[in-house]
């Protein structure tokens, strides 16, 4: 899948929350509530989760490999870094 837009929304005062995304795949497919967090190893996207009832989190999307998670986070950081509200990926 080719990431095609990124729609992102900055937030100021939220601890290590940077920005929550809405990240469009083949123009298809939007995944909404991705978070842009500044974590101990540098900024990365966290896929959208829900606390069960047992208290813990857990993702509702699931990338299933490092170099597609990669290429998510790369994207949505360049679209924080870039201050656009809404960025076509180039192809």
């Amino acid at each position: 899948m080719e990431i095609t837009a990124v729609k992102i929304r900055k937030i100021e005062n939220g601890g290590n929350l940077r920005a929550v995304a809405e990240v469009t795949f083949d123009n298809e497919l939007t995944v909404k509530d991705v978070r842009l967090i500044d974590g101990q190893n540098g900024w990365f996207a966290a896929m959208p989760s829900r606390k069960g009832s047992d208290g813990r989190f857990r993702d509702v999307v699931y990338v299933h490999d490092r170099a597609s998670q990669d290429q998510i986070s790369d994207v949505v950081i360049e679209a924080y870094e870039k201050n656009s509200s809404v960025r076509e990926v180039e192809k």
